[in-house]
């Protein structure tokens, strides 16, 4: 798992904080991550970056195979936003991505939004990155 920065661009992108009932906003601002994550780090599969201000970037570059209807990938979003949820943690927004792949992945039939989504989300006070990062290992490979 990949807790490399973004880089530099797309973090100065990001400056702006969010309001919290912004939600349209709030997956545009994702979009650059979900770019970065799918364009530059797209051999890490998934990652946690800390992004400033209390926020952080959750990325997946790996949808399963063969799971066009995105069962498995989006249980382990579930999973994910569960404990995230119980810990503090806030979803600011959610972006998919899959660059020059997007007919590809269409005509290979899947009902996801994208190949790559990166999740935008706030860390509460008195937690750290590593906590998110353990929430994330155990929400995509429960059996850990």
């Amino acid at each position: 798992m990949s807790t490399v920065q973004p880089k530099q661009k797309e973090k100065d992108a990001m400056e702006a904080h969010p309001q919290p009932n912004d939600a349209h906003r709030l997956t545009n601002e994702a979009m650059p991550y979900a770019r970065a994550a799918h364009d530059e780090y797209f051999e890490s599969r998934r990652g946690v970056w800390d992004v400033g201000g209390r926020r952080a970037v959750v990325y997946n570059n790996n949808p399963w195979n063969d799971d066009h209807e995105g069962r498995l990938r989006g249980e382990e979003l579930s999973r994910l936003r569960a404990a995230m949820g119980a810990a503090g943690f806030k979803e600011l927004g959610i972006a998919y991505y899959s660059g020059e792949g997007a007919e590809q992945w269409e005509r290979e039939g899947n009902k996801e939004p994208g190949y790559t989504y990166a999740m935008l989300v706030s860390m509460p006070r008195g937690k750290t990155i590593s906590t998110l990062v353990d929430m994330y290992r155990k929400a995509t490979w429960p059996t850990n």
